[in-house]
């Protein structure tokens, strides 16, 4: 009894099909519509390249036709954002290892002979339906799991270091008054309110090169590293606050956000049991930064006169000294000009 080839990779595939001799489009039509695939079909190179989108998961491609031929077509597939990585697989009679590199050169991943056999057709073209579906459902599952942990974070599941010792400046927001926010407001809609205003923050520190650390509740703590990591962090201060009095509509008019910003030396790494863990930034630093956010007002950004003298003085006010808990000496910060 000869076994079975699986076919179920091909089932709901969208399979486009290039030939210029109909009978063969008919022939390769009928094999993969019988295990449920969508065929589109082309009758040259040109038909194909208006066809081919990325909604395709295989290029089923002749080599020799007239006009562009199959290592033309393959290429400009390659070329196009919408379909470069699409699986490409060379149907040929032109069997020999030249044309086999060349195919593979020009970004095939596969060929088949003419006439093709069907159960070795059937088990390619799978083959590489199934790769790509793992693939893009690979790349779909990682972007979704970039919206729940940070870079760092997703460096360190990788990478597995020990806590290191890292000079970073620290921005610490939060909603004025948002407690008593949250007694007087429906509260799904306050969470869609409040996703709002955090997703905006957490996008303008990844447009300036920093990572959001966490959330916790109606605030955020973002770490910036590097080169003009102070003018950065100073730069998302200024931005979130112009967006805040730009909003309109929701439960706020503005959202009541107060930033705080210090810079120092912090220690980054995992925190928790073996079954529950975060990898975060903890140190004096850190403490510092939250505190200043809790003595600046509703939009108001307040810094540590260490970043304001990096950054340079003249984008800040007159130096002021405020207590901070957990410091038994005032310290001098500044507000952002807005």
């Amino acid at each position: 009894m000869t076994a079975s080839v699986p076919t179920s990779d091909l089932a709901g595939s969208r399979i486009l099909v290039v030939d210029d001799t109909p009978m063969v489009r008919r022939a390769l039509r009928s094999v993969l519509t019988s295990v449920g695939a969508t065929v589109i079909e082309a009758a040259d190179g040109a038909e194909a390249l208006r066809l081919a989108d990325d909604s395709l998961d295989l290029v089923l491609l002749d080599w020799e036709m007239p006009g562009l031929s199959g290592i033309e077509v393959c290429g400009a597939l390659r070329s196009d954002p919408g379909t470069a990585d699409v699986p490409i697989c060379i149907v040929t009679g032109l069997d020999d290892d030249h044309h086999h590199a060349a195919a593979l050169a020009a970004g095939a991943q596969d060929f088949v002979s003419k006439p093709p056999e069907v159960r070795i057709l059937r088990a390619r073209a799978g083959n590489l339906v199934g790769r790509y579906r793992a693939e893009r459902e690979n790349r779909r599952l990682v972007e979704q799991l970039a919206r729940y942990v940070s870079s760092a974070t997703a460096r360190q599941a990788h990478a597995h270091r020990a806590a290191e010792r890292l000079d970073a400046t620290l921005l610490f927001s939060d909603l004025r008054g948002f407690t008593s926010t949250t007694r007087q407001q429906d509260l799904p809609v306050l969470h869609e309110a409040l996703n709002t205003v955090l997703a905006r923050q957490a996008e303008l520190v990844r447009d300036h090169g920093g990572y959001v650390d966490k959330f916790a509740g109606d605030g955020m703590l973002a770490v910036f590293e590097g080169r003009d990591a102070g003018s950065r962090a100073c730069a998302v201060g200024a931005a979130i606050v112009d967006w805040a009095r730009g909003w309109q509509g929701g439960i706020w008019d503005p959202p009541p956000v107060a930033i705080g910003i210090h810079g120092g030396t912090v220690v980054r790494g995992d925190l928790g049991s073996a079954s529950r863990r975060e990898f975060t930034v903890i140190g004096h630093a850190v403490n510092v930064a939250a505190r200043l956010c809790g003595v600046a007002g509703s939009l108001e950004v307040v810094v540590s006169d260490e970043v304001a003298t990096e950054v340079g003085l003249l984008a800040f006010g007159d130096a002021q000294q405020v207590m901070v808990k957990g410091l038994e000496q005032p310290l001098v910060v500044r507000r952002l000009r807005r």
